[in-house]
């Protein structure tokens, strides 16, 4: 079965049908170099609902191999290269498409669990310290997995390539209520980063949200409205923020250049361009790096070792628990149903579709609000 946006990516059309290739395809019907993949799990990005490309990314098992495949085995997860058409129960793909989701070595994993005890757990410290060598991390969320490619490692890029960042920097953030904002408030949390996070004033039981970012590690939490008064320039008078990370919202960029220090850097990575007037200010007038970043493009050019100590140290934070993503899943046969919510604006839990069914498990279904009241607590 296959999930498909209709002719001209009409959110209202979908075409679900079923491949040519039937569940349980014999390891003959995959040539030499290739790899049948059953997928697992998927989400709705965005940047899906106007692509040509039916979903982005995801996590998938290897049913099959070809006689010449020698890196993965039956039974290994993998993530399809980013692009891929992933909305599918099953696909053949050649083996150069396909990334063995990877997990750390049992002393590496001991060494860091020891670490985290004496309360010095700082994972981006030693990317080196995260050496792949086994097979998928299956005791991370399947939608974890499949988030890996994307959201995820975009989060962690940002914070990793534009500014050397120590204990104690500032970074500023808008659109802290996406995936990726909430992702870069807790990777920065665990590096000793404060982090500055602005999000819409229009958005329902604003103050109920905000703590919610409080508790997953946010510095100071704030609605544009009031990022840009006179009350809050007074509050954070004389510090400045060594990196500043542009959303969807290109609208307040003018008021957090402001903000930045010398030397310091501006990150767009939703495709989102400031008008020519605030990029001339940006740049003759506040004196900052301005620069864009795309996940896709970089796993264009990122090395194998790369990827996987990028996919190593994201596995960790999940499982010690200090990444925390908010999601719903929903059968892909229940796409419409899933797209619908996908379109929901400000919503804080991103829909991943599972490509497992029939599976009618309890879990499948949206959550409740309830569930996340643990985060909704008052802040001191």
């Amino acid at each position: 079965m296959v999930a498909q946006l209709g002719r001209g990516r009409q959110l209202s059309t979908l075409a679900v049908k079923n491949l040519k290739l039937g569940k349980g395809a014999p390891a003959a019907a995959v040539k030499a170099t290739e790899v049948l993949v059953k997928m697992v799990a998927s989400p709705i990005n965005s940047s899906d609902l106007v692509s040509s490309t039916s979903g982005s990314e995801g996590v998938g098992m290897v049913a099959a191999k070809g006689d010449k495949v020698t890196a993965l085995r039956e039974g290994d997860w993998v993530l399809p290269a980013m692009g891929t058409a992933v909305w599918t129960s099953e696909m053949v793909v050649d083996q150069s498409k396909l990334v063995r989701v990877s997990i750390m070595c049992l002393c590496t994993v001991l060494s860091i669990y020891l670490i985290h005890l004496s309360n010095f757990l700082f994972v981006f410290k030693n990317d080196s310290a995260s050496i792949p060598v086994k097979q998928a991390p299956e005791d991370i969320p399947a939608a974890y997995a499949a988030n890996l490619s994307g959201d995820l490692a975009t989060a962690y890029r940002l914070l990793h390539d534009f500014a050397k960042l120590e204990a104690g920097d500032i970074i500023i953030q808008n659109d802290a209520f996406s995936s990726v904002g909430m992702a870069v408030i807790q990777m920065a949390s665990q590096m000793g980063v404060k982090t500055v996070n602005i999000v819409s004033n229009d958005i329902a039981d604003i103050d109920t949200k905000l703590r919610l970012l409080t508790n997953l590690g946010g510095t100071v939490n704030v609605t544009d409205a009031y990022f840009g008064s006179h009350e809050y320039k007074s509050l954070v008078e004389g510090t400045e923020a060594k990196l500043l990370l542009v959303g969807d919202d290109v609208g307040v960029l003018a008021d957090m250049a402001r903000a930045s220090g010398k030397d310091s850097t501006i990150v767009s990575y939703a495709g989102k361009s400031p008008s020519a007037e605030v990029a001339a200010f940006l740049k003759d007038e506040m004196k900052v790096n301005v620069t864009s970043f795309s996940i896709a493009d970089w796993h264009k050019g990122c090395t194998v070792m790369d990827r996987a100590q990028m996919n190593a140290n994201l596995a960790t934070m999940v499982r010690t628990g200090h990444l925390t993503m908010f999601y719903e899943e929903h059968d892909l046969d229940d796409f419409d149903y899933a797209l619908d919510q996908a379109r929901e604006s400000h919503s804080l839990r991103k829909v991943v579709l599972r490509m497992d069914f029939p599976d009618r498990l309890e879990e499948h279904d949206a959550r409740d609000g309830k569930e996340y009241e643990v985060f909704e607590t008052d802040v001191v």
